[in-house]
């Protein structure tokens, strides 16, 4: 993001992404200027003055509307044109930085749940800050807090906290600031957010609520209530029938191998019983919590019934494990790379190119990943064992696994000789590491290969170039 003089304006701009607001403002080459700009947590102002004049007393340009996500660093960059010389030269003779108000990492108090830190780090934000800042129309975050989301999911990154945190931003829980103390605020938002035919219970709970402590209770209902909404979003009476006749199907052809047939026929009856119990006929209102623990039990019986299948005979999957570069300190992209980056930052960082991109985009990029062997514990994902089968030494990407056809060996693409994109085999016990590509030549990326039936390997390469 920056604030820039650009024909006769002075004007906010998104590199390679939009130009922001403006106002005009013409220089000639030759003079000094002042330039200021002010970032805070939701809006930035600029101004611009001919040194040796009064600074103006009002800003003369905002912007509200850019991505509040982006985070980065003061800078100073120059480059120039000039109708009549072809190029000037750009001087900075002085330069100040100033931190200005509370920041959310001075406020952030981490405490045992995310959900403690969110509303202490919150209330000591309210408390420094003084007035309430509404979110902007349409968004689900208080501009305030962008930085404080950042630091909890640094902090609290199990799947639980993940998916507690994506729901309450969803449904604006935290997007105005409110009186600190006022607990009883923030649970008439949860209330107002609960679903499922249990909002009059969670607002009879909402007007008990006096302290942090309170608040419990109806935040508890609220996520079981985004628990049964979505389960039963997603149900459909089809999967009964399905489930049967994949049952029938493996109990006919695959007979004493698949021992439990009748057993899982009968819980499927069961609990067919249950959902039509639950959704109650006439005038009687549907049992939603009732119809929802009905789901979750054949959910659980899907999943049991099917991975009991014969057919089934491996117990482990090969997987790329690669840390979340959400979850990491953005790195410095440079080189052709680094005008590209902020098209997508997150499935960049996480080595997704763009489409008309390849993998020698991602070369400068650090990666924390390695090839690992996920061994399955039928039945329940909870016991199974993920091993490291291969970490590279540096931290570069791996990543476009091809298994051979005799499952001894793999394919797989990494940053090797020349420090350029090549193409890596290692046996399924992580022994016999090798280049398979010969790597000559210093400015040719090849990537993405897989194994032929005729013993050839097929892969990318940028020689064409």
């Amino acid at each position: 993001l920056n604030l820039v003089v650009h024909q006769g304006q002075l004007q906010f701009v998104h590199d390679y992404v939009a130009w922001g607001p403006g106002c005009p403002f013409s220089c000639t080459p030759g003079k000094w200027y002042w330039v200021k700009l002010l970032k805070t947590a939701d809006e930035m102002k600029g101004k611009a003055w001919l040194d040796g004049d009064p600074e103006p007393d009002a800003w003369m340009v905002a912007w509200r509307q850019y991505d509040l996500t982006l985070a980065g660093y003061p800078a100073l960059v120059g480059c120039s044109g000039n109708a009549a010389a072809g190029h000037s030269t750009v001087s900075f003779s002085e330069c100040r930085v100033a931190v200005i108000g509370a920041v959310a990492s001075e406020c952030y108090a981490k405490r045992p749940t995310w959900h403690e830190t969110m509303l202490a780090s919150a209330e000591a934000i309210a408390r420094r800050e003084g007035p309430r800042v509404p979110a902007p129309a349409g968004e689900s975050d208080n501009p305030r807090h962008v930085r404080l989301w950042k630091l909890l999911h640094r902090d609290f990154a199990d799947r639980q906290s993940r998916r507690e945190m994506a729901r309450e931003r969803e449904d604006r829980i935290w997007a105005r600031d409110w009186t600190p103390g006022d607990y009883g605020e923030l649970a008439g938002r949860y209330a107002g957010a609960t679903r499922a035919g249990m909002s009059d219970r969670a607002r009879d709970l909402a007007k008990k609520v006096k302290t942090s402590q309170d608040l419990d209770a109806v935040r508890g209902l609220y996520h079981r209530s985004r628990d049964i909404d979505e389960t039963l979003a997603r149900w459909n009476d089809a999967n009964l029938r399905s489930l049967r006749m994949a049952v029938d199907d493996l109990t006919r052809t695959c007979g004493a191998q698949y021992p439990r047939g009748a057993e899982f026929l009968r819980r499927i009856a069961a609990i067919e019983e249950q959902i039509a119990l639950a959704r109650g006929s006439g005038a009687k209102a549907t049992d939603v919590e009732r119809l929802y623990e009905a789901v979750k039990q054949f959910d659980s019986l899907r999943a049991e019934a099917l991975l009991a299948n014969p057919r089934l005979d491996f117990d482990r999957l090969l997987v790329v494990k690669r840390k979340d570069a959400r979850d990491l300190k953005r790195p410095r992209v440079r080189g052709e790379a680094g005008n590209f980056v902020g098209n997508d930052v997150v499935g960049f960082l996480n080595g997704l190119p763009i489409n008309f991109q390849g993998n020698g985009y991602l070369r400068e990029i650090p990666f924390d990943n390695e090839i690992g062997v996920l061994s399955l514990a039928r039945g329940t994902a909870e016991n199974s064992r993920l091993a490291t089968l291969y970490r590279p030494e540096k931290p570069v990407f791996v990543g476009d696994l091809k298994l051979h056809f005799d499952a001894d060996r793999l394919l797989f693409s990494s940053v090797g000789s020349h420090g350029r994109w090549q193409i890596f085999e290692i046996g399924i016990d992580g022994k016999n590491l090798r280049q398979v590509t010969r790597g000559d030549e210093d400015d040719v990326d090849n990537y993405d290969a897989c194994y032929l039936p005729d013993g050839r390997i097929l892969y990318a390469s940028s020689s064409c170039y």
